[in-house]
């Protein structure tokens, strides 16, 4: 596992993932280069941390991932203070098999609180709406605080595009349709004015006349109450054209080389 700068004495799951795509990528490079020996030693760094990561799946109350080992406490996994989308980021980066049957778990529990406990417990990241005309239909939270918080309230576009493209991973994986029509439904929530209304488009009424991008989240106890206009990041821009390419041009994006490419190495080039 790999420490975080936020903590420097904890191990973070998500920082752990982001290690392992940068040491797969140098694979690939070492591979394009000749290098067998710098190629084995990065695939070994990748597949040691990737060990960590899968010994960071909650396999009791609730299917997710342990956001990190928390060292004051003999390095045990923990949630923190919250649940958030960093449980699915193992899937999500392609780090771990997307095939994975927990990968489906995760979507389950996110979207209907499954498991025993978890309804109990107000676990609804997906607000249980059944009505597919209600604005609130298919929205995702991002956060739950475990100490009530405004933000366990909100909707927001880029979580529920995050775990979009872990359920289509997944359903391409295994011609699963429950799973890629979730997907589908997230992109609707984040992309369609009768539902979240937060992508601006080309509208001219944007932050200094700037169109496009997308409002940060949306009040699920009150449509009214929002981000304000200039909230809109890139990282849930490129969430979306991530999304749109897999939902509506079936083409995967992926942030580490495919297996096949870094499967073997040519004899290392001589110089001149």
């Amino acid at each position: 596992m790999i420490h975080g700068n936020s903590s420097p004495g904890d191990l973070w799951t998500a920082d752990s993932v982001l290690g392992v795509v940068g040491l797969r990528c140098l694979q690939q490079w070492s591979t394009d280069i000749g290098d067998g020996t710098a190629q084995s030693n990065y695939r070994n760094m990748a597949d040691r941390v990737v060990g960590g990561i899968e010994q960071m799946k909650d396999s009791t109350k609730w299917p997710n991932f342990y956001r990190f080992r928390d060292h004051s406490h003999g390095y045990a996994p923990s949630y923190g203070d919250c649940v958030d989308q960093l449980c699915f980021l193992p899937y999500e980066a392609d780090v771990l098999d997307c095939g994975d049957p927990f990968a489906r778990e995760i979507s389950d529990w996110w979207t209907h609180a499954t498991r025993a406990g978890a309804q109990a417990d107000n676990m609804d990241m997906t607000p249980q709406i059944d009505d597919p005309k209600d604005w609130r239909y298919f929205g995702t939270h991002w956060h739950l605080f475990f100490a009530d918080k405004p933000e366990n309230h909100y909707l927001y576009p880029g979580p529920g595009l995050q775990l979009a493209k872990v359920e289509w991973k997944y359903a391409k994986r295994t011609s699963d349709k429950t799973l890629l029509s979730r997907a589908c439904h997230r992109l609707m929530w984040a992309g369609q004015s009768q539902y979240s209304n937060l992508w601006q488009g080309d509208s001219p009424a944007a932050a200094d006349s700037a169109a496009s991008g997308i409002v940060d989240w949306r009040d699920a106890d009150n449509y009214k109450n929002t981000a304000q206009n200039w909230a809109r990041f890139v990282d849930t821009s490129s969430f979306m054209i991530e999304t749109t390419l897999m939902v509506c041009f079936d083409k995967d994006t992926k942030y580490v080389p495919d297996e096949t490419q870094i499967a073997s190495v040519p004899t290392k080039r001589s110089r001149g």
